[in-house]
């Protein structure tokens, strides 16, 4: 498929429906929450070109026909990272979580794990986490419809920081003093581990030991500290 084609399909309007089969039937059913917005928002009058992403990498491209899309062609543009990075986030207030989640997904990360840390002022109960995924996996799939991923991240929930450095991978932002460590992105995949806002207590402190990494000298803020930390380790020299 030439950059053109790539283009084109870009600009068209699109949205995630989970399930559809490989290769695509003749016909794909549209979600009612979507015909409202194709139908209903931008006013499409039938035959209109839009596209669905099934979220295992394809695009299907077709024609909108009320309820449902006829597929005319199927495409696999290369616009998701190759690399996996896992974003850990230290639970902060909610409009930094959400905001921290929208810049993850477009930046390209591959996963999202939230913790209570000891200095998270935003605690949620297992009662509140099914409702509160329920809204971070929308915000993350707009996002990931935005910027045109074809993928979605895994959001959940790991138990605290320190079922979160079980992971080899991990590698943990802090602005302890004294720290001189920058952060590099090592070869292959990455866990990125963000305190929410006051830090890691000193306890984390310890827990973390000699995988404490920084971003330089002036202090961030935490959805700053995401995108910032995010970027280099997918895109980053």
């Amino acid at each position: 498929m030439g950059d053109g084609a790539v283009r084109s399909i870009r600009a068209l309007p699109r949205f995630f429906v989970a399930g559809v089969p490989d290769p695509a039937p003749e016909t794909v059913p549209i979600p009612d929450d979507e015909y409202k917005k194709l139908h209903g928002v931008l006013r499409l009058p039938r035959g209109s070109a839009i596209a669905i992403l099934p979220g295992d990498g394809r695009v299907l491209v077709g024609t909108f026909e009320g309820h449902e899309m006829a597929v005319q062609s199927t495409h696999t543009p290369a616009t998701d990272a190759t690399r996996p990075v896992t974003l850990a986030l230290g639970l902060a207030k909610p409009e930094k979580i959400e905001e921290s989640i929208r810049m993850a997904t477009e930046i390209g990360v591959s996963a999202v794990r939230l913790f209570a840390s000891d200095r998270s002022v935003t605690r949620w109960d297992e009662g509140k986490r099914d409702a509160k995924l329920v809204r971070l996996r929308r915000i993350a799939q707009e996002a990931a419809e935005v910027c045109f991923r074809t993928r979605l991240p895994e959001i959940s929930f790991a138990k605290d920081l320190a079922q979160v450095l079980q992971d080899p991978t991990a590698v943990v932002l802090s602005e302890t003093e004294g720290l001189s460590q920058l952060f590099t992105p090592p070869p292959g995949p990455v866990t990125l581990v963000i305190g929410p806002e006051g830090g890691w207590s000193p306890r984390e402190v310890a827990l973390i030991g000699d995988r404490a990494v920084t971003l330089g000298p002036r202090v961030f803020r935490v959805d700053t500290a995401v995108a910032v930390a995010c970027g280099l380790a997918l895109h980053g020299v």
